[in-house]
């Protein structure tokens, strides 16, 4: 467990009875995305999760991953400094990582 958090906050994942796909991105503003999964994916090997699972890392992607309506991104790129600065390699980063999520369910 890393120093300063609870054990309450974190997600018992290695618990969990299925398939987990992490989804991160290297440019996320609102909590460090990459970091929490590479330690998801750590405790999940540590604990032998017996189960598929999988990370991915969209290195310039922002926060918001999921589907986007076109009408919604000029609202995103007003609080995202990256969504501004990268509006094409942040769609890009959301259309694959939703046909990632879309085949991992597919399994």
């Amino acid at each position: 467990i890393q120093r300063g958090i609870p054990t309450a906050a974190l997600l018992p994942v290695e618990k969990s009875c299925a398939r987990v796909l992490l989804l991160s991105a290297g440019e996320d503003s609102v909590w460090p995305s990459r970091q929490a999964c590479v330690r998801l994916m750590a405790r999940m090997e540590k604990a032998g999760y017996p189960y598929a699972r999988k990370h991915i890392n969209y290195a310039l992607g922002s926060h918001w991953l999921g589907p986007l309506p076109k009408e919604k991104r000029k609202q995103l790129r007003r609080v995202m400094r990256v969504e501004r600065r990268r509006p094409q390699e942040c769609q890009q980063a959301r259309d694959a990582a939703f046909g990632e999520a879309v085949q991992w369910l597919k399994g």
